[in-house]
């Protein structure tokens, strides 16, 4: 029921003039929408300024879970390593991040926000 008409009226005006669309074709463009975590990013700024809204973050929680399943979960043996993480939005909603791989039983490896700081520490040392 993310984007349910139990979005808090203000809050709405904000993410409509945020998405530079009404709420009618946000929530097509999210709910057919290929990549759910391609979608999720391109307002992860937006949710960020409202870190406790059970909405927005039940919608990454949802695009999370999505992008688990279409990836990760596909694989028979995913249970025996450790999977890791890079980017922003698994960055700055990690913890939302480690409940939903807790949820399939994932061991969460690393979360790194930029790939280049890593890259650096691996051919320097």
């Amino acid at each position: 029921k993310a984007l349910s008409n139990d979005i808090d009226n203000e809050l709405l005006k904000k993410l409509e003039d945020f998405a530079g669309m009404n709420i009618q074709k946000l929530k097509i463009a999210f709910y057919e929408s290929k990549q759910p975590n391609i979608f999720l990013a391109r307002f992860s700024t937006f949710f960020s300024l409202y870190p406790k809204n059970k909405i927005l973050s039940n919608i990454i929680r949802l695009s999370m879970g999505d992008f688990l399943k279409k990836t990760v979960l596909r694989y028979n043996n995913f249970k025996f390593y450790k999977v890791s993480f890079v980017g922003s939005v698994a960055f700055y909603f990690q913890d939302i991040l480690k409940d939903t791989c807790s949820i399939y039983e994932l061991k969460v490896g690393k979360i790194i926000e930029k790939p280049i700081e890593e890259l650096v520490k691996y051919h320097v040392h």
